[in-house]
């Protein structure tokens, strides 16, 4: 108990004067009933006034205590033959100054009750008075805190303004796709702790030769997956013009992957909008479905919205700078151009040993196609052959037009060149020109290929290899594949 210590000692105090009033002191003052009077009293203050000072709740205790502690002395007294008769005028003064001391202290233990009322009382009036106040003050201050935390919010949405256009300027500086791509690579990795992205834009012209890509972290698994949902992606943007998407990767995993990862089975992505249209996006696999908070995800998508507009101006420069490399009847590189990425890559077979063919096209009987069908036509076969050269080749090879209706092909690293080289011949007699009669054109090619090394070490060596195999093809038939030194396939 809190009082415990305080109430024993009390009991104690209570009995030591109750046994001193009783017992021992009416022995030395019994001739002196006065004096005795008087230490009775003293007593019994210096009792009421322990009570006041260590309990709270003192009235009904002091009053119970001073009548029993008065009605055991006042009987004491007359066992003893104290009190003999209500004629005995000291006795009678006795009684009554006793009576009255116990009367007055009660009353004066009562005052901290009266004043606690008092004040209650006071305090209530108080309240109904100034509570209208109160309430005002209270909303006042609902108010500034509210005002407060609209203020927090929009230092917060300045902040964050301030980094955003702080990234898109710097984003404007930029002179690649892929410089961008590294910037928005980092703000995704920094801002919503992505630890797996990929991010894919498509001219839509053609998508071997025309994709950027950018994987940071993916598995070949991801990766693979990623390609197998990217139409999909693309006709949900197109068609409901949202601002995100999360897919569930288990619901289009590839099963020649295997398992899904567990670790990461959301896959959120947020378009690339180029002229309106999707033509890419940024995808992050996630671990929760709402793993990044909904200020850094709008962060995100108002950010690549401005992102969208650079690279469509980066896109527009690759453009230009094309033209400027690529022929525009057949897409492919100019004969400058071709020299160009050639000479760099006979330096690299010099220093890494890396086998590297060319391979010299030319359209047999074209003269004729001009003579008979007119230049549409011969411009079309032009056009048909180059599109089936930008078909079948991959990165690292790479193609061009030589001059007139010869073309190039070069190709580091390739395994099996006389398949490739069948290859391209079967596609290009596959297709046809269609005139304005209805009939088929077919189309029909020699090809001279030379590889690097060896007799060849020249630029002009290589060339010049292959144009030889290409003549020899050309005056044995026409329609062949002819590998130096004059290999007949």
């Amino acid at each position: 108990m809190k009082h415990s210590w305080k109430i024993l000692f009390f009991l104690f105090l209570y009995s030591v004067t109750a046994f001193l009033l009783i017992f021992i002191l009416p022995q030395f003052l019994v001739k002196n009933q006065f004096l005795f009077l008087i230490f009775y009293n003293s007593m019994v203050v210096v009792l009421g006034l322990y009570i006041m000072l260590f309990f709270h709740q003192y009235e009904l205790i002091d009053l119970l205590l001073f009548c029993i502690l008065f009605f055991l002395v006042i009987v004491y007294f007359y066992i003893t033959g104290y009190l003999k008769g209500i004629e005995n005028l000291k006795n009678i003064y006795f009684f009554l100054f006793s009576f009255a001391s116990l009367s007055f202290y009660s009353a004066v233990s009562l005052i901290p009750t009266f004043f606690s009322s008092l004040r209650n009382m006071s305090n209530e009036n108080l309240t109904k008075e100034y509570s209208p106040v109160i309430e005002q003050i209270m909303k006042t201050e609902i108010t500034i805190l509210n005002k407060e935390k609209e203020r927090e919010n929009l230092e917060k949405e300045k902040e964050m303004m301030w980094e955003m256009t702080e990234f898109i300027r710097s984003v404007n500086t930029k002179t690649s796709i892929e410089e961008v791509f590294e910037m928005v690579k980092e703000m995704f990795i920094k801002r919503l702790n992505a630890s797996n992205i990929i991010i894919i834009l498509n001219t839509g012209l053609n998508k071997k030769d025309n994709l950027y890509k950018l994987t940071y972290n993916l598995s070949d698994s991801m990766k693979n997956y990623v390609s197998s949902i990217e139409d999909k992606i693309s006709n949900f943007f197109y068609l409901s013009g949202v601002s995100l998407y999360t897919l569930k990767v288990s619901d289009d995993w590839p099963e020649t992957e295997g398992p899904p990862p567990d670790s990461l089975p959301y896959f959120l992505v947020i378009p690339l909008i180029i002229n309106r249209n999707p033509q890419g996006f940024v995808g992050v696999f996630l671990k929760e479905e709402k793993q990044i908070p909904e200020v850094e995800l709008n962060f995100a998508i108002f950010t690549l919205r401005n992102v969208s507009l650079s690279l469509n101006r980066l896109l527009l420069y690759e453009k230009v700078k094309n033209l400027s490399k690529r022929d525009g009847l057949t897409k492919l590189y100019l004969r400058r151009v071709l020299e160009e990425k050639l000479s760099k890559e006979i330096e690299r077979s010099k220093r890494y040993n890396i086998p590297l063919y060319l391979i010299m096209i030319d359209v047999d009987h074209f003269k004729s196609f001009n003579d008979k069908w007119g230049h549409i036509v011969g411009d079309e076969v032009l056009r048909k052959v180059g599109a089936n050269i930008l078909q079948a080749i991959e990165e690292p090879f790479f193609a061009g037009r030589y001059g007139g209706e010869e073309f190039v092909i070069v190709c580091p690293s390739c395994d099996d060149i006389e398949k490739f080289a069948v290859k391209i011949k079967r596609m290009i007699q596959e297709d046809y020109v269609k005139v304005e009669s209805g009939e088929k054109l077919f189309i029909t090619v020699s090809m001279g290929v030379a590889k690097f090394g060896h007799d060849i070490h020249r630029i002009e060596d290589l060339i010049k290899k292959a144009d030889e195999a290409l003549y020899y093809a050309k005056t044995h038939g026409r329609d062949k594949i002819v590998i130096y030194p004059y290999k007949i396939i």
